[in-house]
């Protein structure tokens, strides 16, 4: 049925998501590979400074995680009659994209990625438990600044407000 007149809104939420903890074993590994990066440097007089400004930045996100151990994110959602949008500004598994979907009341929602501001990260990938098990590239803590468990209150939350938006008349 044509519609002449349909509900519209949006809201903004900032959201502190928890952070990818580096382990102390992943920081030493990587510390490790520094002095190996540093020597090969030093002989060769080559540059690596992409991998070694990668390590750094992950040494030292190590160092500050007690004092920063959450993410912030800001999240849009939209809603133009039965259809809703959804922003975040990572690269999600789709896991993570399929829960917001199948819990979502509208007749289609639309999940827009690597939206926002970019931090000092860029647009990361967003894994699951099940993609950090696995070790895939997309999972690598170098990509990865927000936990799993912050992905899966990423998908609350906006299922949460997706639902609050559907609930307005």
């Amino acid at each position: 049925a044509v519609q002449t007149e349909v509900v519209f809104r949006h809201t903004r939420e900032l959201l502190d998501l928890p952070a990818r903890k580096v382990t102390p074993e992943e920081a030493g590994a990587v510390r490790a590979r520094q002095e190996v990066l540093a020597q090969q440097e030093i002989a060769s007089g080559a540059d690596e400074d992409g991998e070694m400004r990668q390590n750094d930045q992950l040494l030292e996100r190590y160092e500050n995680q007690g004092e920063c151990p959450l993410y912030r994110m800001e999240l849009h959602v939209l809603r133009i009659g039965d259809v809703a949008f959804a922003s975040n500004r990572f690269e999600l598994y789709m896991d993570y994209m399929h829960r917001i979907q199948a819990r979502s009341p509208f007749v289609q929602t639309f999940i827009i990625q690597l939206c926002g501001t970019p931090g000092a990260e860029g647009g990361t990938y967003l894994a699951t438990e099940r993609g950090v098990w696995g070790r895939g590239y997309s999972a690598s803590l170098f990509c990865n600044v927000v936990s799993p468990q912050g992905g899966q209150e990423l998908v609350d939350e906006t299922v949460r407000i997706l639902k609050d938006l559907a609930a307005e008349a």
